[in-house]
């Protein structure tokens, strides 16, 4: 759902994503839930979870290696794709898993 500035997950648990296709090597989202709620937020490059040597800073991983962000407090810019990524088209996914999560926009480097 559009909400003026953003977009909103608001479907069912574990149903929504975004998704973008980009041509750079960083990607950097401002993300966030609107009423403040802490939530967790799977994402993926190219269709599988970021290796270790490519995740940003804000990025977690699994007992399984899947890579996900805690998101916590105001939207913020959250780094989850570093430099090491070789410069090109990439996909870059954000899967919901509760309602709320919200995406401002996403900023990308080479």
């Amino acid at each position: 759902k559009t909400d003026g500035d953003h977009f909103r997950y608001i479907g069912k648990q574990g149903n929504g994503f975004f998704q973008i296709s980009y041509y750079g090597s960083t990607a950097s989202p401002v993300i966030g839930s609107p009423d403040g709620k802490s939530l967790v937020a799977y994402v993926l490059l190219d269709g599988r979870s970021v290796p270790r040597g490519l995740a940003g800073p804000d990025l977690r991983f699994d007992e399984k290696g899947i890579t996900f962000v805690m998101i916590e407090g105001p939207p913020r810019l959250y780094s989850l794709v570093n430099a090491s990524v070789p410069l090109g088209r990439h996909e870059l996914r954000v899967e919901a898993r509760e309602e709320g999560l919200s995406i401002w926009s996403v900023t990308f480097g080479g």
